[in-house]
């Protein structure tokens, strides 16, 4: 049986106290981190905090304000952050579309002859923006990759959206398929590759010959994708929407 869902649990959210107001902190729990880890985030201008499961927050904010010194060295190393603004351009679907804040209701985005219309107050725009474009990522892959587990004879547990730093998708030992919701951005025959090449991985947890064989039954032209991806991919994963402006 094929079935798809959000994780509709509510996890407490967790929060620790910046090293400077200016500078946004996400924090993360992760079971497979074996130490506390501090990264830059291109996409925030801020750090990220990975978490071990033993670890508590009192701990994790020892850690962040031990790190003061090297945190705000390094973000001022970087390039001003700007988020993203009423008229900036991004990708949807493969072609660019200019952002048009409205400040206007109804509180809804709409896509039209290359503008993407943001309804409601300006400062709110971009994560509502971000709701969006999840969504539309959502939809499309698991229509994708439904329609690839048909052809392919396989089933998946679960599929969700998530925004990983560097990969554009994965699939579990337990057939839990994770996608990165930018692939919303990328044109539709590289989102249709990467639903084939995940859903290919359920029957070939590995990238041997078979598993690229698997990947062709769906999508023949595959290494055209791959390197669309190659050439373009991390310009996507640039882009800067950011919900916290």
């Amino acid at each position: 049986m094929i079935f798809s869902s959000r994780n509709t649990k509510s996890k407490p959210a967790l929060s620790l106290n910046p090293v400077r107001e200016d500078i946004p902190v996400l924090v993360r729990r992760s079971k497979q981190a074996k130490r506390l880890i501090i990264r830059l985030d291109d996409k925030t201008g801020g750090i990220k905090v990975t978490i071990p499961p033993k670890v508590n927050l009192k701990a994790a904010q020892k850690f962040l304000d031990d790190h003061r010194d090297w945190v705000i060295s390094e973000h001022e190393k970087r390039p001003a952050f700007r988020p993203i603004a009423d008229g900036d351009t991004i990708y949807y679907l493969g072609k660019k579309h200019q952002l048009k804040f409205t400040k206007q209701p109804p509180r809804t985005v709409n896509v039209t002859n290359g503008i993407i219309a943001i309804g409601g107050p300006a400062e709110t725009a971009p994560a509502r923006l971000l709701k969006f474009l999840k969504d539309q990522a959502l939809e499309a892959l698991i229509a994708r990759s439904e329609k690839h587990a048909k052809t392919l004879g396989l089933s998946y547990n679960r599929l969700s959206i998530g925004d990983m730093r560097s990969r554009w998708g994965s699939c579990s030992a337990r057939g839990t398929l994770k996608y990165n919701w930018r692939l919303i951005m990328a044109p539709t025959d590289i989102l249709d590759y990467v639903a084939a090449h995940e859903v290919s991985h359920l029957r070939e947890m590995n990238h041997s010959p078979e598993f690229w064989q698997t990947v062709a039954a769906c999508v023949p032209d595959y290494t055209l994708k791959r390197k669309w991806l190659t050439q373009y991919g991390t310009a996507l994963m640039q882009t800067p929407i950011n919900p916290h402006t």
